[in-house]
């Protein structure tokens, strides 16, 4: 334990003599942001000068819940469905206050003990919009598309829809899972030709 406090303490001395260099300081405040087993009581030079401010936190939480609908989130749990919310992430603000941000994306909590307040929230997509978006996506790919077509990429669907990434990719992996759409050796999806009736 004491060997991680001195090791953290030569790490601070170094980040304020570096801090003087221009440019130095946002890059290392976004390389410390990535560390996943940091402390709770652990902040960076960025969030001890916002400390308190929730405004600060509010758009930080609303910008890491947003990558999480681009798909872009370096804080996904290993099975894919499961995002995590650090406290850090959401300090000044009530695990409420983030749940409320996270709403408003379509996420949910994750389950029972989903929330530990002080350490981190776990979310996941909510079902109601996952089944928004499967209908959406059938909707389009049924009007836009014929059996043997090529898919444009979920990017795009996305764009196309107005929805999350997300939530567009979630969708097509159930119409792969559902055998409607097929991925091709090139990673290209085709819509499945449907099967005759005898």
């Amino acid at each position: 334990m004491i060997t991680v406090v001195l090791v953290l303490l030569a790490c601070s001395i170094l980040g304020d003599f570096l801090s003087l260099i221009p440019g130095v300081e946002p890059m290392a405040d976004s390389a410390l942001d990535a560390i996943p087993f940091r402390p709770s009581w652990w902040v960076t030079r960025d969030e001890l000068r916002h400390e308190g401010d929730a405004e600060w936190y509010r758009d930080r939480a609303e910008q890491a819940i947003d990558d999480f609908g681009r798909g872009s989130s370096r804080w996904v749990r290993e099975d894919g469905e499961t995002y995590v919310l650090p406290v850090h992430m959401y300090r000044a603000l009530s695990a409420h206050e983030a749940l409320q941000i996270a709403a408003r994306h379509d996420f949910e909590p994750s389950g029972p003990g989903a929330i530990v307040p002080a350490r981190r929230i776990l979310l996941r997509v909510s079902p109601s919009a996952l089944a928004t978006a499967l209908a959406a996506v059938r909707q389009y790919v049924n009007d836009q598309h014929k059996p043997g077509d090529r898919l444009p990429p979920a990017r795009e669907i996305a764009d196309v829809l107005g929805l999350q990434h997300l939530h567009i990719l979630k969708a097509l992996r159930h119409l792969d899972a559902k055998q409607v759409t097929a991925l091709t050796i090139t990673g290209a999806r085709v819509l499945k030709k449907k099967k005759e009736d005898k």
